[in-house]
């Protein structure tokens, strides 16, 4: 008989499947402690688990947003090294210039680590509206670093761009539509300022995976061939034909086929080359974003996965366009690519704690008492009894029925309370027997196929899906999820993770990282006076920026922490998150007026004689406190109230 395998850190790393979305950037230390590696590199790792109990000491508790700024610089190189390999390989005779979309993750603090990161190898950044431009012109200071002007241009927006050629910024207006282009050109006329264009085309080749409709026919900007050739003409009769400088096309975000970006560069080598011959001085051909991330680890091709590595995105996109250049006798571009997703994406990560579980389990639940017999509940228990492998379809739809009719009963008034409540044990100890022997079979029936879900417990953590993880609210993105401790012990226990907020869609409803996509997470049962700590990884791009204030949650407290020289690790930056008040005032709730108000009432209460002065100075000093509190439940430091521990601590 074969040796069951005993549980370990091993199996743990298998069951979330760490080692694909992972990317070497997470693996599980002797102490069953979930380490991240920010280089890589295993003789450097920060435990997660003693990271935010530090944290937590210093007066930032969960939720915490945590923050690697060394995947950030790794990410850089990765993409940065993979295109500098490929066109060494291939002879190519153009650069490699990245480009970042701060749209992705427009925090001041990765846009500035990201710059501090990437100069000395001439990143650049790229706006897609004004706001950003004007945050984008402000960062941007590395002579070789361009700027990218994409999106809807309004006057201001063309005009400021204009200007800001001028200081000797490397900047290209990019135009969406004709008549954009137009007015760019008319604009740059009046003042007398030579532009930097670049012009976005409509590929029919259309992306793949979940925001395929970004480009191909359906994409909402670009020129159509025809529209191409009027612009090169209305240019050329301009005499601005020599303005032309790049080319620009984007198949969407998170493209999950590398299929798709071959025939994108197929298609778009042509448009070089034919523009060439037209005469336009193009030495720029901008990739635009689209680099995915695998969420799943699984290599496929699937909305939220990819079948390639950065290496061979790079090293497709430079054998594409090398070999149609060299046929056409023309020289290599520039290569631009705007990869915000894969450079960002990894580095941040969201800790919760469990507050709470909610369970159906009711086994260790005490007995109810006695009551009246009923022949409905007779046919329940004998259901229950003879609930087999053999017969379990059969059972599990008889057990189904016989509540439904306890249940109508009830509506009549022909079965009472303690009836029903009795009928309701017997079918959940029948729904987990089923469980039981369907784990079992290897093909089980399809209506026993929610069976897990209907029984998983709910943990309940200390966050909001809406403020930190829009996009598994909004549409169905999928996160890898894991405990960040006890990972040498099997997790006995299935969960749906249940956010603090007051809506029933406050939940995440599916998981990966498991061996297969699941609608359960396996998790531990809590342990009594200790805390339960969970992660949710791949955070770092758009949900900062997506999150919305859905029962005024704000932002979380956020760590930057980044590795010394020696190994070990230390806080960059250490943000608090958004106050009670500050959240208010959002929705035009300020500080001063909501004071007022309490003080007034506060007056009419005592001048009633509801409370004495006393209780009326201690109510509002309580209120007051409170509006500098985080809007989420405390999590303090032992030994320590939260509030204690976050006096005379400073923001990074």
């Amino acid at each position: 008989m074969a040796k069951l395998r005993q549980w370990d850190t091993a199996a743990s790393g298998e069951l979330y499947g760490i080692a694909g979305w992972g990317a070497g950037y997470f693996g599980i230390n002797g102490k069953g402690n979930l380490v991240a590696f920010p280089r890589q590199d295993p003789r450097t790792a920060i435990d997660i688990r003693e990271l935010i109990e530090d944290a937590a000491g210093r007066g930032f508790g969960l939720p915490l947003l945590i923050r690697f700024s060394d995947i950030l610089h790794h990410r850089i190189d990765t993409l940065r090294r993979g295109f500098d390999d490929a066109m060494a390989r291939h002879g190519y005779g153009g650069r490699y210039l990245g480009v970042y979309p701060i749209k992705v993750n427009p925090q001041r603090q990765v846009v500035e680590e990201i710059m501090r990161f990437g100069r000395g190898g001439g990143m650049g950044l790229e706006a897609g509206s004004r706001p950003e431009l004007h945050a984008v012109l402000a960062m941007q200071d590395d002579p070789r670093g361009i700027i990218i002007c994409n999106g809807h241009k309004d006057d201001a927006y063309i005009l400021l761009a204009l200007q800001a050629g001028r200081l000797g910024k490397q900047l290209f207006l990019v135009a969406e539509k004709p008549r954009e282009l137009e007015r760019i050109l008319a604009m740059a006329g009046e003042a007398g300022i030579p532009p930097r264009l670049g012009i976005r085309i409509k590929l029919v080749t259309s992306g793949s995976g979940k925001w395929e409709d970004s480009g191909g026919d359906r994409s909402k900007f670009g020129f159509t061939p025809s529209e191409l050739l009027r612009a090169v003409e209305l240019l050329r009769g301009q005499g601005r034909l020599d303005a032309l400088r790049l080319i620009h096309f984007h198949l969407g975000s998170q493209i999950s086929s590398i299929r798709t970006v071959k025939e994108a560069l197929r298609e778009m080598g042509r448009y070089y080359v034919e523009l060439r011959r037209l005469g336009c001085p193009i030495d720029c051909i901008d990739l635009g974003g689209g680099l995915g991330v695998d969420y799943s680890g699984g290599r496929t091709t699937d909305g939220f996965s990819i079948n390639y590595t950065e290496r061979e995105y790079a090293d497709d996109a430079v054998t594409a366009l090398a070999g149609i250049c060299s046929d056409a006798g023309l020289p290599h571009p520039d290569l631009i690519t705007e990869s915000g997703r894969a450079l960002t994406a990894h580095h941040a990560m969201l800790a919760v704690n469990v507050l709470e579980i909610s369970s159906l389990d009711i086994r260790a639940a005490p007995p109810l008492p006695a009551t009246e017999p009923h022949q409905l509940m007779e046919k329940m228990q004998a259901c229950l009894e003879r609930l087999g492998k053999r017969n379990l379809h059969g059972a599990w739809q008889e057990a189904q029925f016989l509540r439904d009719e306890g249940s109508r009963l009830f509506d009549l008034g022909l079965f009472s309370l303690r009836q029903r409540a009795q009928l309701e044990d017997s079918f959940w100890r029948a729904a987990r027997r089923a469980e039981r022997l369907m784990q079992k079979k290897q093909a089980p029936p399809a209506d026993l196929e929610g069976l897990q879900t209907l029984l998983a417990d709910k943990y309940f953590c200390n966050f909001s899906v809406f403020q930190s993880l829009p996009d598994s609210w909004a549409i169905a993105q999928e996160f890898p999820v894991m405990p960040l401790h006890r990972l040498g012990e099997k997790p006995v226990r299935r969960g749906i993770l249940q956010d603090i907020t007051c809506d029933s869609d406050g939940k995440i409803a599916s998981y990966i990282g498991t061996p297969e996509r699941a609608r359960v997470l396996p998790l531990h049962p809590l342990r009594n006076g200790e805390p339960y700590y969970l992660g949710i990884f791949l955070t770092g791009a758009y949900q900062e920026i997506l999150g919305e204030l859905h029962n005024l949650f704000g932002d979380t407290n956020a760590v930057h922490v980044a590795l010394n020289e020696d190994g070990s690790w230390r806080y960059e930056q250490m943000i608090h998150g958004e106050n009670v008040g500050q959240v208010l005032s959002y929705v035009q709730f300020h500080r001063r007026g909501l004071e007022e108000r309490i003080e007034r009432q506060v007056r009419e209460s005592v001048a009633a004689g509801r409370i004495t002065p006393a209780q009326g100075r201690a109510f509002r000093e309580l209120y007051a406190r409170g509006l500098d509190d985080l809007p989420y439940l405390e999590s303090a430091a032992p030994g320590k109230s939260a509030r204690r521990a976050r006096a005379g601590v400073t923001s990074g």
